[in-house]
């Protein structure tokens, strides 16, 4: 059975939560004045949920069971609930459509409200320019900035947790913990940034049917960089190597730090891609508290991009391989670690998932040339990828200005303001 987290449907975020906010907070996000928000915010900001197997159960999807530091199995969720779906007497329990945004690397459930959610989609629905709807806002991991919402192991099984419409997965869970969304894929959207746009897009290619809309800006979307195959994510492996000072010489010596966001994003994505431990078994203990006993690990014999020790024996004790070598080269080798990558590119998933995945799928793509880490280039990739398969997404391209380039965070304001309105008209009547 599922574990919940003890909350109340209807918490109101607390003054100093509002008054937290990203440090690329700039004039384009405006604040909010604290009474305005404890007054105002219909928000849940506490729908934690821990995604585990049934227990004791362990022919089903371990979910989250063994993610790196998450003993407990949480995926941290934030949600806006609008007023008109809160039950009477503060509401009319109206049910509304549900979009699920995933952030980018290092973000926690609080992005896209600490970026302006509030008072976006507040003014938007007022104004009768958006219908109002629920939000839920999910946190990336917080010990490697996130694991591109993929599927191994120590990474999280995310194919299983935010597509997957069982009782198990996370559109089951929202339905049955907000009592105020439509239960239909015509009024189901998801979306995100960065790292999570990769997520979202990963998410109706595994799972088709699920989400009929989806909004994303800048991310990496093509990990080879598209048609000449040589550029996108491998165009930073010599920035993960120069962010620690690495060489052939001390390679092995691979580390991660919150100053070396390149390298993180590697850890994070080795994790999920190319884990030294492809597969396991285990058992659930149970007792004071919760063990899992790792019985065997089916392992990689490759150790020439193997990174050790990264991952402490009381985290779980997860080694993985990168997809280049100590000189920045690719590093294909005799068990194909970057093809394990490759396999999780979003172009080779469209190809996995047969005839027509996105046929009903509404699309939106935000990006701009000022992105960091080159991630127009890979976002401009998969728009040609996309049209050449015949699907013809929204594409809406903007730039920063002198003194405000659009290398970050900077413009997730007016990207809010863009997404919601496309998914707002998605969902219809």
């Amino acid at each position: 059975m599922q574990k919940y987290i003890p909350i109340g449907l209807l918490l109101i975020l607390t003054a100093l939560l509002v008054g937290a906010g990203c440090s690329d907070r700039g004039t384009n996000v405006p604040d909010t004045p604290t009474e305005y928000a404890v007054e105002r915010w219909q928000i849940s900001p506490l729908l934690n949920h821990a995604f585990s197997p049934p227990s004791p159960d362990t022919t089903y999807s371990p979910q989250l069971l063994m993610q790196i530091r998450n003993e407990n199995d949480i995926q941290e969720i934030a949600a806006y609930i609008p007023k008109v779906a809160m039950p009477a007497p503060l509401g009319e329990g109206k049910k509304v459509p549900l979009l699920v945004l995933l952030p980018p690397q290092d973000a926690d459930k609080y992005f896209y409200f600490d970026h302006g959610l509030l008072q976006i989609v507040e003014e938007l629905t007022e104004e009768g320019v958006i219908q109002p709807m629920v939000i839920a806002c999910l946190g990336n991991d917080r010990v490697f900035g996130g694991y591109f919402f993929g599927n191994s192991y120590p990474a999280g099984f995310y194919d299983d947790i935010i597509a997957d419409t069982s009782e198990y997965g996370l559109v089951a869970y929202l339905n049955s913990r907000t009592a105020a969304t439509i239960d239909s894929p015509s009024k189901r959207g998801i979306g995100g940034i960065g790292m999570g746009a990769y997520g979202a897009f990963r998410a109706v290619l595994k799972h088709p049917g699920t989400y009929t809309s989806i909004a994303v800006a800048d991310g990496p979307l093509d990990f080879d960089g598209g048609f000449n195959g040589n550029r996108g994510l491998i165009d930073l492996f010599d920035d993960a190597l120069a962010e620690q000072g690495l060489s052939p010489a001390n390679f092995k010596a691979y580390d991660t730090s919150a100053a070396w966001p390149v390298s993180r994003l590697f850890i994070g994505g080795a994790l999920a891609f190319s884990p030294n431990d492809t597969a396991c078994t285990y058992q659930i203990l149970f007792g004071i508290k919760r063990i899992v006993n790792i019985l065997t690990r089916d392992q990689i014999p490759d150790s020439t991009t193997l990174i050790e020790d990264v991952v402490k024996a009381d985290m779980g004790d997860w080694d993985f391989h990168l997809p280049f070598d100590g000189s920045g080269a690719v590093y294909e080798g005799p068990y194909n670690i970057w093809d394990r990558w490759m396999a999780n590119d979003l172009e080779t998933l469209l190809g996995d998932a047969g005839a027509g995945p996105l046929d009903n799928v509404n699309i939106w793509i935000g990006t701009s040339p000022q992105a960091k880490w080159g991630y127009h280039e890979m976002t401009e990739s998969w728009i040609q990828t996309l049209q050449n398969n015949s699907y013809q997404p929204d594409v809406y391209r903007y730039n920063g200005y002198d003194g405000k380039p659009a290398t970050d965070n900077q413009y997730v304001y007016e990207l809010i303001k863009q997404m919601l309105i496309f998914h707002s008209n998605n969902f219809g009547d």
